[in-house]
């Protein structure tokens, strides 16, 4: 028997035409604000400590705004108790209702972090990772399972998992460097397209 892998599927039109505006305002994040954006389950395997670490280092320097857009359903309260314990009240928001339309968060973030942990918790392509991808966002993640087939550190950025240093220094390149990210951003659009339902 043959083995075949059949990849993740994902709408590559989730952005089309879509905005970021009324996310930001309902969020109360201004204009010059730049957002971290983490979306999917509020688990601590899914290396969100590590995240509010990177964030508590980072938003000491910049103006930056950690959205955490957590699943309702599959959500440890221990999550948000210890970012909201860790984090300035300016610089976190946590969204913990059911989004029915997951774009515009995209849309809204200057840069998407799964700093994943572990390979056996996540599928081998996380939504998430790809519907980012999907938005043409920069996307730092972690070198775990398959994830390194296909970012490659010209369409997005790997870190080691449970690093706190390697992702603080990550966010903080992206952000600073707002032509490479945006040309970053612009091949992970072209490197997900193998995974479009089509």
């Amino acid at each position: 028997v043959k083995e075949m892998e059949v990849p993740m599927g994902v709408d590559t039109s989730i952005c089309e035409a879509k905005d970021g505006v009324a996310v930001r305002e309902q969020l109360h994040i201004a204009p010059e604000q730049k957002v971290v954006l983490y979306l999917g389950h509020g688990y601590l395997i899914r290396g969100l400590d590590v995240l509010i670490g990177a964030h508590a280092a980072l938003s000491q320097d910049r103006d930056v705004v950690l959205v955490l857009v957590l699943n309702p359903y599959e959500l440890n309260e221990r999550v948000c108790t210890l970012a909201m314990r860790t984090l300035p009240d300016h610089t976190l928001r946590i969204v913990k209702q059911f989004v029915p339309q997951v774009a515009p968060y995209y849309m809204a973030a200057d840069v998407v972090a799964l700093p994943y942990l572990y390979s056996g918790e996540i599928p081998a392509y996380p939504l998430s990772m790809l519907e980012a991808m999907a938005c043409g966002k920069p996307v730092i993640t972690t070198r775990v399972g398959v994830i390194p087939r296909l970012i490659d550190g010209t369409n997005g950025v790997l870190v080691k998992p449970a690093s706190v240093s390697e992702l603080k220094g990550a966010i903080e390149r992206v952000l600073t460097e707002t032509s490479e990210a945006e040309q970053m951003g612009k091949r992970a659009r072209q490197s997900v397209a193998q995974f479009d339902w089509e």
